[in-house]
């Protein structure tokens, strides 16, 4: 699924942004990712019997919120940490979701 690359590439620009303490592009990948999200979300509520891949997406897009709060406290120690569990949260879904 092309959309998934987008979110897995829009994810590795985030680690580099938060690194480099780049709050504006941060912020930039923060926005990008949770539209992506949006419609990853929309993809498995519609397709149904999903509803764990639904959570799994609500929980991610709750995790931007958290990283995008401590941005704006400049706060990027704590960013980091919570993209480290953005990341884990996606490979959850991937080990349910993704085709080899």
């Amino acid at each position: 699924m092309d959309l998934m690359q987008t979110v897995d590439d829009t994810s590795k620009e985030l680690v580099s942004n938060l690194s480099l303490e780049d709050a504006a592009s941060a912020d930039g990948n923060l926005a990008d990712l949770d539209a992506l999200l949006a419609q990853v979300e929309t993809h498995y509520s519609a397709k149904g019997g999903a509803d764990d891949a639904v959570k799994i997406t609500q929980d991610a897009r709750a995790l931007l919120v958290q990283i995008h709060e401590h941005i704006g406290a400049g706060d990027f120690e704590t960013a980091n940490l919570k993209q480290s569990e953005f990341s884990r949260n996606c490979k959850a879904c991937h080990k349910l979701y993704k085709k080899s």
